[in-house]
């Protein structure tokens, strides 16, 4: 995935995020060489972003086996997740 299919990606998953009212995205990490990285989106309702956000990611044709994390809470340990191979 070259950066600008990331950024491509990006504004897609903003947009429909925002246009659900299911949340905000905020931030990426990527590897130097590309090879992997990680977004993140927040919402009150984790199961209703990944709703919203699961048929882009499905229907990119620039990730290579995305896996989405879904937290039911903050980033702590001990908080509850759920991950799923996309």
């Amino acid at each position: 995935m070259t950066l600008d299919d990331l950024h491509a990606l990006e504004k897609k998953l903003t947009r429909a995020i925002q246009s659900a009212h299911a949340g905000v995205f905020d931030e990426d990490e990527i590897a130097v060489d590309g090879s992997q990285g990680t977004v993140y989106m927040y919402g009150p309702n984790a199961d209703a972003l990944f709703a919203v956000v699961k048929p882009l990611v499905r229907s990119s044709t620039s990730l290579v086996k995305p896996v989405a994390t879904i937290l039911y809470g903050p980033a702590v340990p001990g908080v509850r997740e759920r991950v799923v191979n996309l």
